[in-house]
């Protein structure tokens, strides 16, 4: 048996699919779909874990675009970069006194850049680990390009919050490595068997070795940063009071010295001066990490 199609049915339901198609773009925004955009390229030094394909790009949390393609790469030296893409919906952008449309990309982007636009990754979601890509003025860095793709503009970028956090700990922790804490240690000891006063004086040998152990284990904690933050932080924290503790005990030692030979009481001070000096450092970072915990992960405001 044929089943005849009334014309009626088949309009009703091309009508309803063209008016669902009006109520997609009236609810998903017009602007998106038929605005002029225009690709960009920015390069990243450090992890991009989080960041995806279509995450978006914002300007003080206005979304202009969103990152199109994310691909690994390293120059000639060996040095590895994250090459990002993204997309910016050029239209979204308005000008006040200047009109930005009237200018081609190359000198919009100048015309931002020269004022201190660049690019920086930053937290969308902390408990999904998702990242964005964030676009703000910070006038006091550099223009610094790469120029490793030359098919399109490059926007800067500079180091996330976390990221500077995490530079400053590494700077601070190889700079306490670098002290010879065994010579230290040897030539204490040494200076201390000259003197039946000090002779078998076990305390500052310890002290000194518990600390040197303490800076190991923040060091260790610090190779895993993203997973055990707050572990890391409570061992820097020991390690600071340990320090303390070692550098009082040196001072009280080195008060008793005065019999000691010139040269070596010179290179004693020397050592303790640079020693204090790492230690006045540290003791300041961990005292701020301390009060402030969430810059580990948002920044300073």
């Amino acid at each position: 048996m044929k089943i005849e199609t009334s014309p009626k049915i088949v309009g009703a339901f091309v009508l309803g699919a063209v008016i669902l198609i009006v109520v997609v773009f009236v609810v998903f925004g017009t602007a998106r779909f038929f605005a002029d955009k225009y690709e960009y390229v920015i390069y990243f030094r450090g992890s991009v874990n989080g960041l995806e394909v279509g995450s978006p790009v914002k300007l003080r949390g206005v979304e202009i675009g969103y990152v199109e393609q994310i691909t690994p790469i390293f120059d000639k030296k060996g040095n590895f970069y994250v090459e990002v893409l993204i997309e910016n919906y050029t239209d979204v952008i308005k000008g006040i006194g200047i009109d930005l449309q009237d200018m081609s990309p190359a000198e919009r982007l100048k015309f931002l850049l020269d004022r201190g636009l660049r690019a920086q990754l930053n937290i969308e979601s902390l408990v999904l680990n998702q990242l964005y890509v964030k676009m703000d003025y910070f006038p006091e860095t550099e223009i610094v390009r790469l120029g490793l793709n030359e098919n399109y503009l490059e926007i800067p970028s500079v180091p996330a919050p976390r990221e500077e956090i995490v530079q400053t700990l590494t700077h601070t922790l190889t700079s306490i490595a670098n002290i010879p804490f065994e010579e230290i240690s040897q030539k204490l000891i040494s200076s201390m068997e000259s003197f039946d006063t000090l002779v078998g004086s076990p305390k500052l040998e310890k002290s000194i070795i518990e600390m040197t152990e303490a800076f190991q284990r923040a060091q260790t904690m610090f190779t895993n940063f993203d997973e055990r933050s707050d572990e890391m932080i409570q061992s820097l924290v020991e390690s600071s009071q340990k320090m303390t503790e070692t550098l009082a005990a040196m001072e009280v030692f080195v008060r008793r010295m005065d019999g000691i030979a010139a040269e070596d009481r010179y290179d004693l001070h020397s050592a303790l001066k640079e020693l204090s000096l790492t230690a006045r450092s540290f003791r300041n970072l961990v005292e701020y990490l301390e009060r402030n915990p969430n810059d580990i992960f948002f920044g300073k405001d």
